[in-house]
């Protein structure tokens, strides 16, 4: 079990913008909602055996849906969370030249980003959908969806 461990890692981030008020019309507001890029939920989990030298790591990512975008013309983009699994592995052939093999996004899992209305109007009625990440709102509406793919890395490291 010599070499053998692990590393995990949960973060839980409470953020949020203040409610901005139109300067036009007092009525129209838009609503507090996370600040860009910082998922509520973020992990990670590392096992790994490193002796000699030489080392083995796998290593799982995740994080919950995040606000992308906000406008007031328009709504709200988000980006759905994901789970991700890299691998590396590296071998020291001697004190001046090792070879080290990585792979990211193991599982090729895409991105998919989606729309919320800002406003939504039915029969004469204005209707604001609010959060996803509180459930008041739909996340069917895909406005991108893609795969970078999995990325595949081959080094060699010379030391003179």
């Amino acid at each position: 079990w010599s070499g053998l461990g692990m590393q995990a890692n949960y973060t839980y981030q409470d953020s949020e913008y203040d409610q901005e008020v139109s300067s036009i019309d007092s009525n129209v507001k838009v609503p507090s909602l996370a600040v860009a890029y910082t998922p509520e939920h973020s992990y990670n989990l590392t096992g790994f055996w490193e002796k000699n030298g030489h080392q083995l790591r796998l290593s799982y990512q995740g994080t919950t849906d995040q606000l992308v975008q906000r406008s007031w013309e328009n709504g709200s983009l988000w980006e759905e969370g994901r789970q991700t699994l890299d691998f590396s592995a590296s071998y020291k052939m001697n004190n001046n030249i090792s070879i080290s093999f990585q792979v990211a996004n193991l599982t090729d899992e895409g991105v998919r980003q989606y729309f919320t209305s800002r406003f939504l109007q039915a029969g004469g009625v204005t209707f604001d959908e609010g959060s996803p990440l509180e459930g008041e709102a739909t996340k069917s509406r895909t406005v991108y969806q893609y795969h970078t793919g999995r990325t595949f890395r081959l080094n060699t490291r010379i030391n003179f």
